[in-house]
């Protein structure tokens, strides 16, 4: 358990304390009170993922737990102690609404990729700014923006050798609405009438190739890139497809009680291949490939390969399948 701020306040309360939460609290939530201490709490619990900044030997760089929300904390790899809690400088930076839990390593180096969603206050707009990281928090650099043609719900990214992938879904969070929905940040999830856009980054000089665009209605939402790479004129990215309300309904409590039996062999999340023309711009969406013709090998969600074919073609993808909640299974793909 990575031991934040939030975590130890709640320990020495004898109680969990208020902080914002990605959905409610059950069977009752905060009170109005409770949602003003929350909004001075906020979040911080960043036990989703670990990350390594900095080259694989233990002595340098710095061990960071991460999630989506634009803050991290640097902890003790031994003990998992928090040594420090980071974030962008709102003063310098701008104010992040959102970052990435999937950290990316960059192709032959020991550089980290991340994102942040910056608000522009002069231009009411948003801005996905790519950040290239060393050794440490402090050392990083901007790769390259561009302006976002409306907020979006990116849970995660993939970069090739020379560029880093990125799907503008037409899912979105109200962020401004949420003191209405006592800063529940998934009751305001909603869909818009726009379709999927890619966009690629070149990590050489931050120059943005956008004019991708699909209206496929398998490429409304999706949560974690498998992997990516370039093919001659084109960029292949793998990814997982999901149910646009997928974030707000999977995981609800009541839903996960009270599942219906449905004897299906798949889950509701599809694995596809996406194919960006780098000349012409389009777009093609394939099937995964599925030698076996196994149904659930479609069907693969949290894709991992080994982080030694990251940007590059890699041959076994190894991932997670859930058919009606209690059916889990652990599959190695080829």
């Amino acid at each position: 358990m990575v031991e934040t701020g939030n975590y130890n306040k709640s320990v020495r309360s004898g109680d969990m304390v208020p902080t914002i939460t990605l959905a409610r609290v059950v069977p009752n939530d905060w009170t109005l009170f409770e949602v003003a201490e929350a909004v001075v709490n906020s979040y911080d619990n960043t036990n989703v993922m670990l990350w390594k900044l900095g080259p694989a030997d233990k002595n340098v760089g710095m061990y960071i737990a991460t999630t989506d929300y634009p803050y991290v904390h640097e902890i003790d790899p031994d003990t998992l102690a928090v040594r420090h809690k980071w974030g962008l400088n709102q003063l310098t930076d701008g104010m992040s609404l959102g970052s990435c839990s999937h950290w990316r390593r960059e192709v032959g180096t020991d550089n980290s990729l991340n994102f942040h969603m910056m608000y522009n206050p002069l231009t009411l707009h948003e801005e996905f700014v790519l950040y290239r990281f060393g050794n440490t928090w402090q050392d990083r650099e901007v790769v390259g923006k561009f302006v976002m043609p409306h907020n979006s719900i990116i849970h995660m990214f993939s970069n090739t050798v020379n560029y880093a992938v990125v799907a503008l879904y037409p899912i979105t969070m109200d962020f401004w609405g949420m003191a209405n929905h006592n800063m529940h940040p998934f009751e305001t999830i909603k869909k818009l009438d726009v379709n999927c856009q890619f966009y690629l980054m070149d990590l050489r000089d931050g120059h943005v190739i956008n004019g991708f665009e699909s209206d496929d209605p398998s490429l409304i939402f999706g949560t974690h890139h498998m992997n990516a790479w370039e093919e001659g004129d084109e960029v292949i990215v793998h990814l997982a497809t999901n149910p646009w309300n997928a974030m707000a309904e999977y995981q609800d409590i009541e839903n996960m009680l009270n599942w219906q039996e449905t004897g299906g062999d798949e889950a509701d999340w599809i694995m596809k291949k996406v194919r960006l023309n780098l000349k012409t711009r389009a777009v093609v969406v394939e099937e995964w490939p599925n030698l076996l013709d196994v149904p659930m090998l479609r069907t693969v969600d949290f894709p991992v390969i080994n982080d030694n074919y990251v940007g590059i073609e890699n041959r076994y993808t190894y991932g997670w399948v859930s058919i009606d909640y209690w059916r889990q299974t652990l599959v190695k793909k080829d």
